[in-house]
């Protein structure tokens, strides 16, 4: 019979405790150099461990979770322009950086000039 450790969070689940917590590090980090996210709100790893003892207190179900708390991505803005085609309404985005209104589908610029 082999010799039992005590457990620990280095060995609980052989280990998998910690690697979900370096699991979900690497996804903070990748999120804090995403440029479409704000550079400096706090980011955080949060490890949730649940014992539940049976009634003789002498066994109890462990469970964890590594759960992290992202910076969401930057609310993005642009313009459309409402129209009505064909009976629907419809929306046309403008185009960036042109300044250009858009024209609807099956629009004939040759027929303006």
């Amino acid at each position: 019979m082999r010799e039992q450790e005590p457990v620990t969070l280095q060995n609980l689940y052989e280990g998998a405790a910690l690697e979900a917590v370096n699991y979900e590090l690497a996804n903070v980090f990748a999120n804090i150099q995403d440029p479409n996210t704000e550079a400096t709100l706090q980011r955080e790893v949060t490890l949730k461990i649940k014992i539940k003892p049976n009634q003789e207190r002498g066994i109890a179900e462990v469970s964890f979770q590594a759960v992290p708390k992202l910076a969401p991505s930057k609310m993005v803005a642009t313009t459309v322009l409402l129209d009505r085609v064909q009976g629907e309404y419809v929306g046309f985005e403008m185009q960036q950086g042109t300044g250009e209104l858009p024209l609807p589908l099956g629009f004939n610029k040759e027929a303006m000039r």
